[in-house]
């Protein structure tokens, strides 16, 4: 038999999820049928896991909050496209348009807008390649 009264006293002193707080559950549990046999417990704290596994799965997938959203738009708005390493090894703001239209079709309204020689920094600002590429 388990000592519940221990581990009711101490408990656990961090959890992955606030709100979901498995340990207290399972003590709960064994508390309430504290008569039941280990297979009888199992059974519970494994229709209990399957439950709360659920729950936090329907929770990740749920829309994001406001706040949520309003930190990723500008965690995006810091990102800067031209200091980004392209696969040359180069920053996008000295590559040339002849290099951007090598990287991909994605690359190529840049490429088009730039020209051959002239490299990107020296042509489009960061609003133009935001523009350009679909960033916000």
């Amino acid at each position: 038999m388990l000592n519940t009264q221990t581990q009711l006293r101490r408990g656990h002193t961090q959890t992955s999820y606030d709100s979901y707080n498995l340990r207290a559950f399972v003590a709960k549990i064994i508390v309430a049928h504290h008569r039941a046999g280990l297979d009888e417990l199992y059974k519970l704290v494994t229709e209990l896991y399957k439950i709360v596994t659920e729950a936090m799965i329907d929770e990740m997938e749920r829309e994001p909050s406001a706040a949520r959203r309003e930190t990723v738009e500008r965690i995006k708005a810091q990102i800067l496209l031209l200091a980004l390493t392209m696969p040359n090894g180069k920053p996008m703001s000295d590559c040339t348009g002849q290099e951007m239209a090598s990287f991909g079709a994605a690359y190529g309204r840049i490429a088009a807008k730039v020209g051959k020689a002239k490299t990107v920094g020296s042509v489009l600002s960061e609003e133009e390649v935001r523009k350009l590429v679909g960033a916000k």
